[in-house]
């Protein structure tokens, strides 16, 4: 765009020179106009295109909201047809996060957890790992001083317990990722500790 202003004041400038320049400057001047006529070309085609795409993105961001609010309806339904007492989202905030970012987020004032899939977490191909498990992530904030540990025992049946990874460099308060490991699919209580907090909720691992 910048090349095209630059060209078109040079014609211009050429266009104001003195009727008697001669045949150098015609020439210049008509190789000045074809550049021109070739980047406005250029420029037009690629405002099309920027348009196209921009309605693409418009179009896929629909779909995407329209997926999420269907699946969303999809776990409700399972979570409320299910025996299994899958915790709903209380949007207690902690420390730090808005009130319009809390969707998700479960806590007691001491102790919060995002609470992944809404509570039903499938056995896809984004949560299967190798060996059968099936592993998710969960951010937790500590009101609390304390490290984070988390246990977590199977409702509905015998299965090993829990496996939770809690990495390090997170400090002794406020925010800790965290990921959780479930042996088998099933109806899960899980537990998160630091410092005198203690925080449980309940999920629901379903085989899709």
């Amino acid at each position: 765009m910048k090349r095209v202003i630059a060209l078109t004041v040079a014609v211009a400038a050429l266009v104001a020179l003195p009727a008697q320049a001669g045949p150098p400057i015609a020439k210049q001047l008509a190789e000045l106009k074809r550049q021109v006529a070739v980047l406005q070309s250029k420029v037009g085609t690629l405002s099309a295109r920027n348009e196209n795409l921009a309605e693409t993105n418009r179009e896929l961001r629909g779909d995407t909201t329209a997926l999420e609010a269907e699946l969303g309806t999809l776990r409700r339904h399972v979570a409320t047809t299910s025996a299994c007492p899958v915790t709903t989202p209380n949007g207690s905030n902690p420390p730090g996060v808005a009130a319009s970012e809390s969707g998700g987020i479960h806590g007691n004032g001491r102790l919060w957890v995002s609470i992944a899939y809404d509570g039903v977490i499938p056995a896809g191909k984004n949560t299967l790992r190798s060996d059968g498990s099936i592993g998710t992530k969960f951010p937790w904030w500590r009101g609390d001083f304390g490290e984070l540990k988390i246990t977590g025992v199977r409702l509905d049946g015998v299965a090993p317990p829990l496996r939770a990874d809690v990495p390090s460099g997170y400090g002794t308060t406020g925010f800790q990722a965290s990921g959780i490991d479930f042996p088998t699919v099933g109806c899960w209580e899980v537990t998160g500790r630091a410092g005198l907090a203690v925080l449980t909720f309940v999920v629901l691992v379903v085989k899709v």
